[in-house]
């Protein structure tokens, strides 16, 4: 069954990557491709490019790897053009490459006062292209391997509308191929300098020796050059054995490393492995602060007591914006930095509390567990939140309130986010606020929906932190001269200017910093090496990320904690569009707190039915189908039974003994 459903799930993405391939080349064709200029991070960008083919390059073993030379954090550009053409780019790469590396790199070619010139290379280790194909493959429906028994699917498309944006964004693409050594297909393009001033690579601890040891040299010269951007002295290894020796070595010289990036990794000894050897041979105190670099969030499963004593992650592809989040989650003592407060936010988080400190925003989502995640990340730049479970009640409030903003799901029970936005667009008072859709699939006819009904953009689910802030950077008024953040509202002033039907939250001050947490209030439960469960990285971003993360998981474990009983039903009754919008839901919240095997089965039931649907509307025209004729949901619910089975289960042993003992007699009594 799993096999199936996972040849069902090819096809389908398969077929969506055609029609989007076929829409988009009809819209260059037609000059009805336009861009948008917008400030963006290009740490962001280049992060999701690699995201989105981060699964399939794991499961053939490839090494990625981001470089960034010279280029401003903060660009000016469109970067849904820039994405699109980097995915395609990344994901033939993937595609045509079987073991090895695949780099992408940015780099600054040319700049003036006003302007930049950008490189995008895209170098992998596959089979590299025929010279007699090269000149034909930025051509329409043109692909490297044309014969009746070739390996790889695709429209041919791809390399042209790379080609098309490229010369839209004022540069042009090539490629430099060796056959059977791999290739590197590149494109350039012209950006203007962001309208706010981008933040100034931090240099962190200047002259602090760092030893970096990973057996890829791309990867390893990447983080030499992040790190020695921050001004660190980097010596390079490419094992565990070495770097063990030269730890050692550096100890009892009385020079030690003040830091250590370990790639879990590597083969023979690794980052583990060779932390062990660390701690046994120099003590706790004695042994340098360590990054481990890891390929996913799983890869501390086997070493809970490292995990718990403060080891730091750092997930592959390394981003500047990323090592800089590591560096501030470091120990404060070994590292002698200040306590944590609101100056050491992520850098897209510092830019935006300014402008958005005290807004108010209103935030229509019906899932409890996505509602939770989205508010923390409102929250944590200052924004004051007012929350709606259904389009109806996000009426409602709208109707007595003024919004500065508008974050809008767009599948929602009792009125969907595209009636509540045209509902919205209606009052005069939110004709023109920003309404930003936020949708778990984010493919063209949805962004058409969404643009149709009033709305001014969109972010995909699960929420990515720099892309929501950068979008709320963009669309948040701008302050007049002499305006000051206005005072958050408290939740009691909060809820009694709604009626009772409508669930509103207001965040506290912005300028409140945490208070610190007690050392037992401090040690959570530890999730690690609960199978398909990787912590979101929505959750990395927020401050107290760990007392959050537990929060999220509890809303969702009592959010489905039954499972999905309407499920069942609406399969049993042929009726495929309620069991899409369970299953939509669903994935949007395992994408929140990171349910990573619950998230794949959701999706790939969703994508039979859509696949089953467009069939029988071929067939007969109808848009339902018969009772019983729909897919077994069993694979969904066990996942996810065994999910929040796991959860609970550490839930419960990590509660204080007064605690843990009310909540059997509660449970008891139900």
């Amino acid at each position: 069954m799993a096999e199936w459903l996972g040849k069902v799930s090819d096809a389908a993405h398969h077929l969506l990557d055609v029609i989007n391939d076929v829409l988009d080349m009809s819209k260059v064709e037609s000059g009805k491709m336009h861009l948008v200029q917008t400030d963006f991070p290009i740490d962001a960008v280049l992060t999701r490019a690699f995201a989105l083919v981060a699964e399939r390059a794991r499961a053939k073993g490839l090494e990625l790897v981001l470089m960034s030379e010279g280029v401003p954090s903060l660009l000016r550009g469109d970067p849904t053009r820039v994405s699109q053409a980097l995915l395609n780019l990344v994901s033939n790469a993937v595609k045509f490459t079987d073991h090895g590396s695949i780099v992408l790199r940015c780099e600054l070619m040319a700049a003036d006062a006003d302007a930049l010139r950008l490189r995008f290379s895209v170098r992998d280790t596959g089979a590299g292209v025929p010279a007699d194909k090269i000149k034909h493959l930025f051509n329409a429906f043109e692909q490297a391997d044309t014969s009746t028994t070739r390996r790889f699917g695709g429209t041919g498309l791809g390399l042209t509308i790379t080609r098309r944006l490229a010369l839209l964004m004022g540069g042009d693409v090539g490629v430099h191929t060796v056959q059977g050594q791999g290739s590197c297909f590149w494109f350039t393009a012209n950006f203007e300098r962001a309208s706010q001033p981008a933040q100034a690579d931090s240099a962190r601890l200047p002259g602090r020796s760092v030893l970096v040891a990973d057996d890829q040299p791309d990867a390893r010269a990447a983080l030499a050059g992040l790190l020695r951007r921050m001004g660190m002295q980097v010596d390079c290894l490419e094992g565990g054995d070495e770097a063990v020796r030269a730890a050692l070595q550096a100890a009892a010289r009385r020079q030690p490393y003040g830091l250590l990036l370990l790639d879990a990794g590597m083969p023979g000894t690794g980052g583990l492995a060779a932390l062990r050897q660390l701690r046994a041979r120099l003590g706790d105190a004695g042994t340098p602060p360590c990054i481990l670099i890891v390929d996913d969030d799983q890869a501390l499963a086997d070493a809970p007591e490292l995990a718990a004593d403060g080891l730091v992650r750092l997930v592959k592809p390394v981003t500047l914006s990323a090592l800089s989040a590591c560096l501030d989650r470091l120990d404060t003592r070994p590292w002698e930095r200040p306590a944590p407060d609101r100056a050491l936010a992520p850098p897209h988080e510092r830019a935006l509390q300014l402008q958005a400190a005290g807004r108010r925003v209103l935030l229509a989502e019906d899932n409890p567990v996505n509602q939770e995640v989205a508010t923390e990340l409102l929250r944590a730049v200052g924004m004051v939140v007012d929350t709606a479970a259904d389009g109806h009640q996000a009426v409602q409030l709208a109707a007595s309130h003024g919004y500065d903003l508008v974050l809008m799901d767009m599948q929602m029970p009792v009125m969907d986010g595209l009636a509540a936005t045209r509902a919205l667009r209606a009052m005069p008072r939110h004709a023109r606020t920003p309404i930003l859709a936020m949708t778990a699939n984010a493919f063209g006819g949805d962004r058409r929906a969404c643009l149709d009904a009033g709305m001014d953009d969109h972010i995909a689910k699960p929420v990515d932190p720099e892309l929501l802030y950068a979008l709320l950077g963009r669309w948040l008024p701008a302050r007049l001269a002499g305006d000051q953040a206005a005072p958050a509202a408290s939740p009691a002033s909060a809820s009694a200017s709604a009626s009772a039907s409508v669930a509103v939250a207001a965040a506290p001050a912005p300028a409140a910093a945490p208070a610190p947490a007690s050392a037992s209030a401090s040690a959570g439960p530890d999730f690690s090496g609960i199978a398909g469960l990787t912590m979101s990285r929505a959750l990395l971003y927020l401050p107290g990320r760990d007392q959050v993360y537990v929060r999220v998981l509890r809303q969702f474990c009592d959010t489905y904690g039954q499972g999905l009983p309407g499920l069942d039903a609406a399969l049993l009754a042929g009726d495929a569009a309620a069991a899409q919008r369970l299953l939509h839901a669903l994935r949007g919240a395992c994408g929140a707190v990171g349910a990573t095997g619950v998230q794949a089965e959701a999706q790939a039931l969703e994508l039979q039915l859509q696949l089953q649907l467009q069939l029988q509307l071929q067939d007969d025209g109808s848009a339902g189908l018969p009772a019983g004729a729909l897919p077994d949901a069993q694979p969904v619910h066990a996942s996810l039974a065994a999910l929040v089975a796991a959860v609970r289960q550490r839930l419960a042993a990590a509660a204080p003994p007064v605690a843990a003992a009310a909540a059997a007699a509660a449970a008891g009594g139900q």
